[in-house]
């Protein structure tokens, strides 16, 4: 009894534990920006910026802030390469 006592105990300690995240989680939705209606493709480079390539532009996200870079239209704008 005592043995099951001390792994319930154990369980229910890292249920709890594993429920504390350390890093920042934030969602984005439409309402943060205008809709993409295309993502072709998303790369991280070695400073850690990521970049989005969606039909008429390419996003840049620093990790604190959205940019972004328009593109010619009808230029084909579906790859990143770095």
């Amino acid at each position: 009894m005592r043995t099951l006592l001390v792994i319930w105990f154990h369980l229910l300690l890292l249920t709890v534990v594993a429920q504390h995240s350390p890093y920042y989680i934030k969602k984005y939705t439409t309402a943060d920006d205008k809709p993409i209606a295309q993502i072709w493709q998303g790369v991280q480079d070695k400073r850690g910026i990521i970049h989005i390539a969606v039909t008429s532009h390419v996003y840049h996200f620093n990790g604190t802030s959205w940019s972004w870079t328009t593109v010619n239209l009808g230029s084909a704008n579906r790859q990143i390469l770095y």
